[in-house]
Protein backbone atom coordinates (compact mmCIF):
# COMPACT_ATOMS: atom_id res chain seq x y z
CA UNK A 1 0.00 0.00 0.00
CA UNK A 2 1.52 3.33 -1.05
CA UNK A 3 1.42 6.27 0.22
CA UNK A 4 -0.79 8.37 -0.99
CA UNK A 5 -3.83 5.64 -0.43
CA UNK A 6 -3.03 6.02 3.43
CA UNK A 7 -3.75 9.02 2.92
CA UNK A 8 -6.93 8.74 1.99
CA UNK A 9 -7.38 7.48 5.65
CA UNK A 10 -5.39 9.67 7.77
CA UNK A 11 -7.70 8.69 10.37
CA UNK A 12 -5.95 5.22 10.32
CA UNK A 13 -2.39 5.16 12.49
CA UNK A 14 0.66 3.29 11.35
CA UNK A 15 0.23 0.67 13.68
CA UNK A 16 -3.37 -0.27 12.46
CA UNK A 17 -1.63 -0.99 8.65
CA UNK A 18 0.87 -2.63 10.43
CA UNK A 19 -1.36 -5.35 12.75
CA UNK A 20 -3.95 -5.50 9.45
CA UNK A 21 -1.15 -6.57 7.21
CA UNK A 22 -1.45 -3.65 4.69
CA UNK A 23 2.84 -3.05 5.42
CA UNK A 24 3.65 -7.00 6.01
CA UNK A 25 6.93 -7.03 3.69
CA UNK A 26 5.52 -10.49 3.51
CA UNK A 27 2.07 -9.48 1.70
CA UNK A 28 2.71 -11.01 -1.47
CA UNK A 29 4.33 -14.24 -0.38
CA UNK A 30 1.58 -16.66 -0.87
CA UNK A 31 0.91 -18.48 2.17
CA UNK A 32 -0.95 -22.20 1.81
CA UNK A 33 -1.82 -23.52 -1.83
CA UNK A 34 -4.13 -21.95 -4.46
CA UNK A 35 -7.74 -23.64 -4.43
CA UNK A 36 -8.17 -26.99 -5.87
CA UNK A 37 -11.97 -27.20 -5.48
CA UNK A 38 -14.28 -28.10 -8.31
CA UNK A 39 -15.80 -24.83 -9.54
CA UNK A 40 -19.80 -24.93 -9.45
CA UNK A 41 -21.74 -26.25 -12.30
CA UNK A 42 -23.40 -23.27 -12.35
CA UNK A 43 -20.42 -21.30 -13.05
CA UNK A 44 -19.09 -23.51 -15.76
CA UNK A 45 -18.40 -22.08 -19.41
CA UNK A 46 -21.58 -23.34 -20.94
CA UNK A 47 -25.34 -24.84 -20.19
CA UNK A 48 -25.66 -28.20 -19.85
CA UNK A 49 -28.44 -27.95 -22.50
CA UNK A 50 -29.28 -25.25 -25.00
CA UNK A 51 -32.52 -23.39 -22.83
CA UNK A 52 -35.75 -22.88 -25.24
CA UNK A 53 -35.20 -25.21 -27.99
CA UNK A 54 -32.10 -22.60 -28.95
CA UNK A 55 -28.81 -23.42 -30.63
CA UNK A 56 -25.97 -22.08 -27.92
CA UNK A 57 -25.30 -23.57 -24.39
CA UNK A 58 -23.29 -19.96 -23.97
CA UNK A 59 -23.14 -19.06 -19.84
CA UNK A 60 -21.42 -16.62 -19.94
CA UNK A 61 -21.99 -14.46 -23.52
CA UNK A 62 -18.91 -13.32 -25.48
CA UNK A 63 -16.64 -13.68 -22.72
CA UNK A 64 -14.17 -16.03 -24.45
CA UNK A 65 -12.30 -19.18 -22.91
CA UNK A 66 -9.23 -17.31 -22.70
CA UNK A 67 -11.30 -14.65 -20.19
CA UNK A 68 -12.99 -17.23 -18.62
CA UNK A 69 -10.35 -19.17 -17.15
CA UNK A 70 -9.09 -15.66 -15.94
CA UNK A 71 -12.25 -15.89 -12.92
CA UNK A 72 -10.55 -20.08 -12.39
CA UNK A 73 -9.97 -19.14 -8.77
CA UNK A 74 -12.67 -16.71 -7.78
CA UNK A 75 -15.03 -18.95 -8.83
CA UNK A 76 -13.79 -21.99 -6.70
CA UNK A 77 -14.02 -19.16 -3.93
CA UNK A 78 -17.29 -18.21 -4.85
CA UNK A 79 -18.32 -22.06 -4.93
CA UNK A 80 -16.78 -22.61 -1.20
CA UNK A 81 -18.55 -19.70 0.16
CA UNK A 82 -21.98 -20.46 -1.20
CA UNK A 83 -21.10 -23.99 -0.15
CA UNK A 84 -20.61 -22.91 3.53
CA UNK A 85 -22.81 -23.02 6.40
CA UNK A 86 -23.49 -19.80 7.17
CA UNK A 87 -24.36 -19.77 3.35
CA UNK A 88 -26.77 -22.54 3.07
CA UNK A 89 -28.26 -21.11 6.75
CA UNK A 90 -29.06 -17.96 4.72
CA UNK A 91 -30.34 -19.68 1.82
CA UNK A 92 -32.88 -21.85 3.56
CA UNK A 93 -34.40 -19.16 5.39
CA UNK A 94 -34.83 -17.06 2.09
CA UNK A 95 -36.53 -20.65 0.49
CA UNK A 96 -37.87 -22.48 3.09
CA UNK A 97 -38.50 -19.69 5.74
CA UNK A 98 -42.46 -18.84 5.79
CA UNK A 99 -43.41 -15.64 3.91
CA UNK A 100 -46.16 -13.48 5.47
CA UNK A 101 -46.86 -9.66 4.97
CA UNK A 102 -45.77 -8.29 8.42
CA UNK A 103 -47.34 -6.53 11.40
CA UNK A 104 -46.41 -3.44 10.42
CA UNK A 105 -47.98 -3.59 6.73
CA UNK A 106 -44.60 -2.67 5.50
CA UNK A 107 -45.18 -1.32 1.56
CA UNK A 108 -43.10 0.05 -0.69
CA UNK A 109 -43.41 1.61 -4.50
CA UNK A 110 -47.25 1.05 -3.35
CA UNK A 111 -46.51 -3.05 -2.75
CA UNK A 112 -46.62 -4.73 0.24
CA UNK A 113 -43.28 -6.07 1.41
CA UNK A 114 -43.18 -9.50 2.40
CA UNK A 115 -41.15 -11.20 5.56
CA UNK A 116 -39.17 -14.05 6.08
CA UNK A 117 -38.54 -16.19 8.74
CA UNK A 118 -35.75 -17.68 9.92
CA UNK A 119 -36.12 -21.93 8.79
CA UNK A 120 -36.34 -24.29 11.32
CA UNK A 121 -34.24 -27.17 9.34
CA UNK A 122 -31.74 -29.35 10.97
CA UNK A 123 -28.02 -28.82 9.55
CA UNK A 124 -27.81 -31.93 7.30
CA UNK A 125 -31.28 -31.51 5.92
CA UNK A 126 -30.27 -27.39 5.90
CA UNK A 127 -27.05 -28.17 3.66
CA UNK A 128 -28.75 -31.26 1.37
CA UNK A 129 -31.59 -28.39 0.67
CA UNK A 130 -29.60 -25.36 0.04
CA UNK A 131 -26.81 -27.81 -1.87
CA UNK A 132 -30.14 -28.57 -4.36
CA UNK A 133 -31.57 -25.12 -4.58
CA UNK A 134 -27.78 -23.78 -6.36
CA UNK A 135 -27.72 -27.00 -8.41
CA UNK A 136 -30.93 -26.73 -9.63
CA UNK A 137 -30.37 -22.75 -10.29
CA UNK A 138 -27.21 -23.35 -12.32
CA UNK A 139 -29.70 -25.28 -15.16
CA UNK A 140 -31.18 -21.64 -16.05
CA UNK A 141 -28.98 -19.11 -14.46
CA UNK A 142 -26.44 -17.25 -16.96
CA UNK A 143 -23.68 -14.41 -16.58
CA UNK A 144 -22.68 -11.63 -18.47
CA UNK A 145 -19.35 -9.64 -18.19
CA UNK A 146 -20.26 -5.98 -19.62
CA UNK A 147 -18.64 -4.98 -22.67
CA UNK A 148 -18.26 -7.84 -23.99
CA UNK A 149 -22.04 -8.45 -25.17
CA UNK A 150 -24.33 -5.68 -26.95
CA UNK A 151 -26.40 -3.85 -24.77
CA UNK A 152 -25.09 -5.08 -21.43
CA UNK A 153 -23.89 -2.16 -18.81
CA UNK A 154 -23.70 -1.29 -15.20
CA UNK A 155 -25.10 1.88 -13.73
CA UNK A 156 -22.79 4.61 -12.20
CA UNK A 157 -20.67 2.10 -9.34
CA UNK A 158 -22.58 -0.89 -9.54
CA UNK A 159 -20.12 -3.87 -9.83
CA UNK A 160 -23.47 -6.68 -10.43
CA UNK A 161 -26.65 -7.11 -10.84
CA UNK A 162 -28.96 -9.85 -11.74
CA UNK A 163 -32.23 -8.96 -13.71
CA UNK A 164 -35.35 -11.92 -14.28
CA UNK A 165 -35.71 -13.23 -18.11
CA UNK A 166 -38.53 -14.67 -19.33
CA UNK A 167 -37.45 -16.10 -22.64
CA UNK A 168 -36.13 -18.38 -23.34
CA UNK A 169 -37.95 -20.01 -20.17
CA UNK A 170 -41.56 -19.26 -20.69
CA UNK A 171 -43.27 -21.48 -18.00
CA UNK A 172 -40.73 -20.01 -15.83
CA UNK A 173 -38.15 -22.30 -13.77
CA UNK A 174 -38.25 -24.31 -10.17
CA UNK A 175 -35.39 -24.83 -8.21
CA UNK A 176 -36.75 -26.55 -5.34
CA UNK A 177 -39.03 -29.53 -4.79
CA UNK A 178 -42.59 -27.71 -4.27
CA UNK A 179 -43.98 -26.60 -7.46
CA UNK A 180 -45.53 -23.34 -5.71
CA UNK A 181 -42.17 -21.82 -6.01
CA UNK A 182 -41.68 -22.12 -9.58
CA UNK A 183 -40.45 -18.31 -10.66
CA UNK A 184 -38.50 -17.03 -13.01
CA UNK A 185 -34.97 -17.41 -14.34
CA UNK A 186 -32.42 -14.86 -13.96
CA UNK A 187 -29.28 -13.19 -15.68
CA UNK A 188 -26.87 -11.50 -14.17
CA UNK A 189 -24.48 -8.74 -15.00
CA UNK A 190 -20.73 -8.35 -13.85
CA UNK A 191 -19.07 -5.15 -14.09
CA UNK A 192 -16.13 -5.58 -16.87
CA UNK A 193 -13.65 -3.75 -14.67
CA UNK A 194 -12.79 -7.34 -12.79
CA UNK A 195 -11.55 -8.72 -16.20
CA UNK A 196 -9.86 -5.71 -17.09
CA UNK A 197 -8.02 -5.21 -14.14
CA UNK A 198 -7.15 -8.60 -13.82
CA UNK A 199 -5.98 -8.74 -17.11
CA UNK A 200 -3.31 -5.73 -16.28
CA UNK A 201 -2.08 -7.38 -13.01
CA UNK A 202 -1.56 -11.14 -13.73
CA UNK A 203 1.35 -10.51 -15.77
CA UNK A 204 3.19 -9.62 -12.63
CA UNK A 205 1.47 -12.01 -10.19
CA UNK A 206 4.07 -12.30 -7.72
CA UNK A 207 4.79 -8.34 -7.45
CA UNK A 208 1.01 -8.16 -7.49
CA UNK A 209 -0.16 -10.90 -5.52
CA UNK A 210 -1.64 -9.05 -2.76
CA UNK A 211 -3.74 -6.96 -5.31
CA UNK A 212 -4.87 -10.10 -7.15
CA UNK A 213 -6.07 -11.55 -4.01
CA UNK A 214 -8.22 -9.08 -3.05
CA UNK A 215 -9.47 -8.43 -6.44
CA UNK A 216 -10.56 -12.41 -6.29
CA UNK A 217 -12.15 -12.03 -3.15
CA UNK A 218 -13.94 -8.51 -4.71
CA UNK A 219 -15.20 -10.88 -7.35
CA UNK A 220 -16.39 -13.58 -5.46
CA UNK A 221 -18.32 -11.99 -2.98
CA UNK A 222 -20.08 -10.32 -6.28
CA UNK A 223 -21.07 -13.17 -8.00
CA UNK A 224 -22.36 -14.79 -4.68
CA UNK A 225 -24.35 -11.64 -3.80
CA UNK A 226 -25.89 -11.76 -7.11
CA UNK A 227 -26.61 -15.19 -6.96
CA UNK A 228 -28.41 -14.86 -4.08
CA UNK A 229 -31.20 -12.46 -5.90
CA UNK A 230 -31.13 -14.98 -8.39
CA UNK A 231 -32.50 -17.13 -5.70
CA UNK A 232 -35.13 -15.49 -5.28
CA UNK A 233 -36.28 -14.35 -8.24
CA UNK A 234 -36.92 -18.47 -9.03
CA UNK A 235 -39.09 -18.90 -6.55
CA UNK A 236 -41.01 -15.68 -6.68
CA UNK A 237 -44.75 -17.19 -8.37
CA UNK A 238 -46.64 -14.36 -8.35
CA UNK A 239 -43.81 -12.46 -10.16
CA UNK A 240 -43.88 -15.08 -12.85
CA UNK A 241 -47.44 -14.92 -13.18
CA UNK A 242 -47.02 -11.33 -13.93
CA UNK A 243 -44.48 -11.74 -16.99
CA UNK A 244 -46.60 -14.70 -17.89
CA UNK A 245 -50.14 -11.84 -18.11
CA UNK A 246 -48.02 -9.32 -19.91
CA UNK A 247 -46.47 -11.69 -22.74
CA UNK A 248 -44.51 -9.72 -24.96
CA UNK A 249 -45.46 -6.04 -24.30
CA UNK A 250 -45.08 -6.20 -20.61
CA UNK A 251 -42.64 -3.12 -19.07
CA UNK A 252 -40.73 -3.27 -16.17
CA UNK A 253 -42.62 -4.91 -13.28
CA UNK A 254 -42.59 -3.36 -9.60
CA UNK A 255 -41.22 -6.05 -7.23
CA UNK A 256 -40.20 -5.76 -3.84
CA UNK A 257 -37.61 -8.16 -2.59
CA UNK A 258 -38.63 -9.89 1.02
CA UNK A 259 -37.34 -8.57 4.37
CA UNK A 260 -35.73 -11.02 7.33
CA UNK A 261 -37.77 -10.76 10.51
CA UNK A 262 -35.13 -8.78 12.40
CA UNK A 263 -33.58 -6.79 9.98
CA UNK A 264 -34.54 -3.16 9.08
CA UNK A 265 -33.64 -3.06 4.96
CA UNK A 266 -35.06 -5.53 2.13
CA UNK A 267 -31.71 -6.52 0.07
CA UNK A 268 -31.18 -10.15 -0.16
CA UNK A 269 -27.68 -9.95 -1.20
CA UNK A 270 -26.35 -7.86 1.34
CA UNK A 271 -28.63 -10.02 3.92
CA UNK A 272 -26.27 -13.27 2.61
CA UNK A 273 -23.30 -11.00 2.97
CA UNK A 274 -24.26 -10.10 6.58
CA UNK A 275 -24.74 -13.63 7.57
CA UNK A 276 -21.67 -14.58 6.19
CA UNK A 277 -19.45 -12.40 7.31
CA UNK A 278 -21.03 -10.01 10.26
CA UNK A 279 -21.32 -7.19 7.82
CA UNK A 280 -21.43 -5.31 4.12
CA UNK A 281 -18.08 -5.51 2.41
CA UNK A 282 -17.14 -2.31 0.71
CA UNK A 283 -15.39 -3.27 -2.46
CA UNK A 284 -12.70 -0.48 -4.47
CA UNK A 285 -12.49 -3.00 -7.75
CA UNK A 286 -10.20 -0.93 -9.82
CA UNK A 287 -8.65 0.98 -6.67
CA UNK A 288 -6.30 -2.23 -5.73
CA UNK A 289 -3.75 0.00 -3.56
CA UNK A 290 -7.25 0.53 -1.45
CA UNK A 291 -7.87 -1.87 1.50
CA UNK A 292 -11.12 -3.47 2.19
CA UNK A 293 -13.54 -2.74 4.73
CA UNK A 294 -16.50 -4.22 6.29
CA UNK A 295 -19.88 -2.17 6.66
CA UNK A 296 -22.20 -1.82 9.12
CA UNK A 297 -25.49 -3.24 7.13
CA UNK A 298 -27.87 -1.99 7.00
CA UNK A 299 -26.63 1.89 7.48
CA UNK A 300 -26.39 4.79 5.40
CA UNK A 301 -23.26 3.62 3.23
CA UNK A 302 -24.94 1.29 1.54
CA UNK A 303 -28.34 2.56 1.36
CA UNK A 304 -30.44 2.67 -1.62
CA UNK A 305 -34.07 4.10 -0.33
CA UNK A 306 -35.29 3.77 -4.26
CA UNK A 307 -35.03 -0.02 -4.51
CA UNK A 308 -34.73 -1.02 -1.44
CA UNK A 309 -37.94 -0.86 1.23
CA UNK A 310 -36.85 0.68 4.76
CA UNK A 311 -38.73 -0.68 7.52
CA UNK A 312 -36.83 2.40 9.08
CA UNK A 313 -34.45 5.00 8.29
CA UNK A 314 -30.84 5.19 8.65
CA UNK A 315 -29.04 5.31 11.91
CA UNK A 316 -26.61 8.26 11.85
CA UNK A 317 -23.39 6.73 13.04
CA UNK A 318 -21.84 3.44 11.47
CA UNK A 319 -18.43 2.04 10.98
CA UNK A 320 -16.39 0.67 8.28
CA UNK A 321 -13.84 -2.12 9.71
CA UNK A 322 -11.05 -2.35 8.78
CA UNK A 323 -10.31 -5.84 7.52
CA UNK A 324 -6.98 -7.53 7.57
CA UNK A 325 -5.04 -8.91 4.59
CA UNK A 326 -4.38 -12.06 6.06
CA UNK A 327 -8.17 -12.62 5.80
CA UNK A 328 -8.52 -11.73 2.26
CA UNK A 329 -5.49 -14.46 1.59
CA UNK A 330 -6.27 -17.40 4.57
CA UNK A 331 -9.51 -17.33 3.30
CA UNK A 332 -8.13 -18.43 -0.55
CA UNK A 333 -6.25 -21.35 0.66
CA UNK A 334 -7.46 -24.65 0.23
CA UNK A 335 -5.69 -25.52 3.86
CA UNK A 336 -8.48 -23.25 4.93
CA UNK A 337 -11.31 -24.84 3.52
CA UNK A 338 -10.16 -28.94 4.22
CA UNK A 339 -9.74 -27.50 7.66
CA UNK A 340 -13.49 -25.77 7.71
CA UNK A 341 -14.87 -29.25 5.99
CA UNK A 342 -12.95 -31.46 8.75
CA UNK A 343 -13.42 -29.75 12.15
CA UNK A 344 -16.10 -26.28 11.38
CA UNK A 345 -18.33 -28.06 8.91
CA UNK A 346 -21.31 -26.97 10.96
CA UNK A 347 -20.38 -23.56 12.22
CA UNK A 348 -22.36 -20.82 11.39
CA UNK A 349 -19.72 -17.87 12.60
CA UNK A 350 -17.04 -19.31 10.84
CA UNK A 351 -16.55 -17.27 8.37
CA UNK A 352 -16.84 -13.68 10.33
CA UNK A 353 -14.94 -10.93 10.27
CA UNK A 354 -13.34 -9.16 12.89
CA UNK A 355 -14.43 -5.78 13.95
CA UNK A 356 -11.42 -4.61 15.49
CA UNK A 357 -9.89 -1.05 13.86
CA UNK A 358 -12.92 1.07 12.20
CA UNK A 359 -13.22 4.95 11.09
CA UNK A 360 -16.91 6.37 12.15
CA UNK A 361 -19.08 7.68 9.65
CA UNK A 362 -22.02 10.39 11.01
CA UNK A 363 -25.09 10.80 8.47
CA UNK A 364 -25.36 14.20 7.41
CA UNK A 365 -28.75 13.99 6.11
CA UNK A 366 -31.73 14.95 8.21
CA UNK A 367 -33.66 11.96 7.67
CA UNK A 368 -32.33 9.51 10.03
CA UNK A 369 -33.62 7.30 12.53
CA UNK A 370 -35.22 9.55 15.34
CA UNK A 371 -35.32 6.23 17.75
CA UNK A 372 -32.13 5.76 17.48
CA UNK A 373 -29.53 8.05 19.88
CA UNK A 374 -26.12 7.49 18.66
CA UNK A 375 -24.53 9.52 21.56
CA UNK A 376 -26.03 6.23 24.08
CA UNK A 377 -23.05 4.56 25.98
CA UNK A 378 -24.51 1.26 24.89
CA UNK A 379 -24.67 2.34 21.27
CA UNK A 380 -20.94 3.35 21.12
CA UNK A 381 -17.94 0.88 20.86
CA UNK A 382 -15.95 -0.10 23.87
CA UNK A 383 -13.16 1.89 23.67
CA UNK A 384 -12.40 5.50 21.10
CA UNK A 385 -9.24 6.78 20.47
CA UNK A 386 -8.46 10.23 20.90
CA UNK A 387 -9.54 10.80 17.38
CA UNK A 388 -13.12 10.59 17.41
CA UNK A 389 -13.31 8.97 13.60
CA UNK A 390 -11.06 6.17 14.22
CA UNK A 391 -12.50 3.32 16.45
CA UNK A 392 -10.57 0.85 18.56
CA UNK A 393 -13.48 -1.84 19.45
CA UNK A 394 -12.72 -4.64 21.84
CA UNK A 395 -13.68 -7.76 20.03
CA UNK A 396 -13.69 -11.33 20.52
CA UNK A 397 -13.61 -13.98 17.98
CA UNK A 398 -17.09 -15.22 17.55
CA UNK A 399 -15.55 -18.79 16.32
CA UNK A 400 -12.38 -21.08 16.99
CA UNK A 401 -12.47 -21.24 12.89
CA UNK A 402 -11.65 -17.18 12.88
CA UNK A 403 -8.23 -18.05 14.38
CA UNK A 404 -7.31 -19.55 11.24
CA UNK A 405 -8.75 -17.03 9.05
CA UNK A 406 -6.42 -14.31 10.77
CA UNK A 407 -2.95 -16.43 10.47
CA UNK A 408 -0.32 -13.55 9.80
CA UNK A 409 2.23 -14.16 6.99
CA UNK A 410 4.86 -15.31 9.03
CA UNK A 411 2.39 -17.79 11.12
CA UNK A 412 1.13 -19.40 8.25
CA UNK A 413 4.89 -19.67 6.64
CA UNK A 414 5.90 -21.08 9.97
CA UNK A 415 3.45 -23.43 9.91
CA UNK A 416 4.28 -24.77 6.61
CA UNK A 417 7.74 -25.28 7.71
CA UNK A 418 6.58 -27.82 9.92
CA UNK A 419 5.35 -29.93 6.96
CA UNK A 420 8.31 -28.93 4.32
CA UNK A 421 11.32 -27.45 5.81
CA UNK A 422 12.25 -25.46 2.78
CA UNK A 423 9.54 -23.27 3.52
CA UNK A 424 11.89 -22.41 6.38
CA UNK A 425 14.92 -20.91 3.97
CA UNK A 426 14.66 -17.26 3.30
CA UNK A 427 10.94 -16.57 4.78
CA UNK A 428 11.42 -12.51 4.10
CA UNK A 429 11.74 -13.04 0.57
CA UNK A 430 8.60 -12.09 -1.68
CA UNK A 431 7.38 -14.62 -3.95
Amino acid sequence: MNTSTRKKYFSLKPEDWISHGYADPLRDRPVGSKLTNDVHPMFSYELDESPGGGTTKARWGQLTMKEYELFDQPLRLATQLLESAPSADAICSIVYGNRYIPQDNLMHKGLAVFEFSQHSLSPPVMQERAGNVLKELGKSISFRVTDRDANMSLAGGDRGRTSPILPPYPDGVAITDRPELKGLASITLIQHEYLTTLEKLLPDSKGNHSKIRKLYFEFALTICHEVIHAINFAIESEFLKKYIEMGQNFTRVAFNEPIHEDQRVAELGYFWENEVFGGACAQTVVNTQDPLFLVDWPSWLNRDKESDPERALPRKLCYRYLVPTYYIQNIQTQEFWDTVKLEHSQDLLALRMRKTVALAAWYQEDDIDPTWDWKAPENLPKTVGKNPIRVLNDYADPSPCTRLLYETAKESIAKAAQSDPLEAADPGASA
